[in-house]
């Protein structure tokens, strides 16, 4: 039997326009969900924080999804009572989680399965954290199939569980109202900084229920931009986020180790990165990205050492600067889009040190 042999294909994707505009331009990059790679989306949009719209054509167009089938909340009927703040996307079971609040006293809880229908998920309730001091930030997240928040408002920093009907608190800090970062979730850990007169990184194990102050990053805030609060994983040990300097208030990349317990301040990098839990980790995809928020370029995350390398200047592609990057998907502050894209075919020759190398197309 004679064997044939397929010469391996290089591949190469770089950030291509795609002469669409989105009308609605993301609140933040983390509230703008790619659902798959060919381009369907849902987002909360700039200026509208209790609606939520999908788009299935790359953001060409966009519907109003009711995210209030029950009309509990009066209105127009399809809203939230208060700003989407945060979601976790679910991806395998193809559900997202939501958690609203205004600063107000409640934080609003919901789901959203869009496994039937992505067009016409379907929303569930689920429940409220009622009877508090003035919220002052809060996440949702998950271990494992369990639901959690983790909230801070005027008295205490506190996780609480989902356990159907209710939210059942796991474990509480003393805290006044500070700034949160978003959490990252490694195994049954979860970690988040909050901001009190400094960074301070904390952890959630689920196992034993229990928070636990791990490192403190003295002379340093969190930025004051949502798209600035992510914090990455690089998938073998590392940490990744953006701090601002007392010093000389500029942002700067800061690493922490977890095994060893250290931490690094990297160059300044004034970059909005993804978050850990909006990457897929599959190819061509495997580490978060993050884009400049004065400058119209892409970043990696590096593994195993911390730090960001540069994926691509898309200055010749986009005259205003960058305002959302999901893994396959990019957009600017004017709502221009741009996908990451397979354009291995499109090369004809490699220019490098010694001379050039044709690359034969077929």
């Amino acid at each position: 039997i004679d064997l044939i042999r397929e010469e391996p294909k290089m591949q190469h994707r770089r950030y291509k326009d795609i002469s669409i505009t989105s009308a609605k331009i993301p609140v933040n990059t983390h509230l703008w969900l790619e659902i798959n790679s060919s381009g369907s989306f849902y987002v909360v949009g700039t200026g509208d924080l209790t609606h939520l719209w999908y788009s299935a054509d790359k953001m060409d167009t966009e519907a109003k999804i009711d995210i209030d089938p029950g009309d509990a909340w009066g209105g127009d009927t399809d809203h939230r009572p208060a700003n989407i703040i945060s979601a976790w996307h679910d991806v395998d079971n193809k559900i997202i989680y939501f958690c609203d609040h205004s600063s107000g006293n409640t934080i609003y809880a919901w789901s959203l399965d869009y496994s039937a229908s992505e067009s016409s998920p379907t929303v569930t309730e689920m429940g409220t954290i009622a009877g508090l001091t003035t919220v002052g930030d809060v996440d949702i997240f998950m271990i494992g199939t369990d639901i959690f928040m983790w909230y801070v408002d005027t008295l205490e920093l506190t996780v609480v569980k989902w356990v159907d009907p209710n939210w059942v608190n796991q474990d509480t800090a003393i805290s006044t109202s500070h700034p949160l970062s978003k959490i990252v979730v490694i195994g049954t850990i979860a970690y988040i900084l909050l901001d009190a007169d400094f960074p301070i990184l904390f952890s959630y194990t689920n196992g034993t229920t229990t928070m636990a102050s791990i490192e403190s990053f003295i002379g340093t805030s969190l930025p004051g931009s949502e798209n600035l609060l992510a914090i990455t994983y690089d998938g073998a040990n590392i940490l990744n986020f953006i701090l601002n300097l007392d010093a000389d208030g500029k942002n700067y990349l800061y690493s922490y180790n977890i095994s060893g317990d250290s931490q690094i301040r990297h160059a300044e990098f004034n970059v909005a990165l993804m978050l850990d839990r909006n990457n897929r980790a599959t190819v061509p995809n495997e580490l978060e990205k993050g884009f400049g928020i004065s400058n119209e370029i892409v970043y990696e995350i590096k593994a195993r050492r911390g730090g960001l390398i540069q994926l691509q200047d898309v200055s010749a592609l986009s005259d205003v600067n960058l305002i959302a990057i999901t893994d396959n998907f990019l957009m600017n502050a004017d709502g221009d889009m741009f996908e990451f894209a397979e354009v291995s075919s499109e090369i004809d020759e490699i220019e490098y040190d010694y001379g050039i190398i044709g690359i034969p197309q077929v």
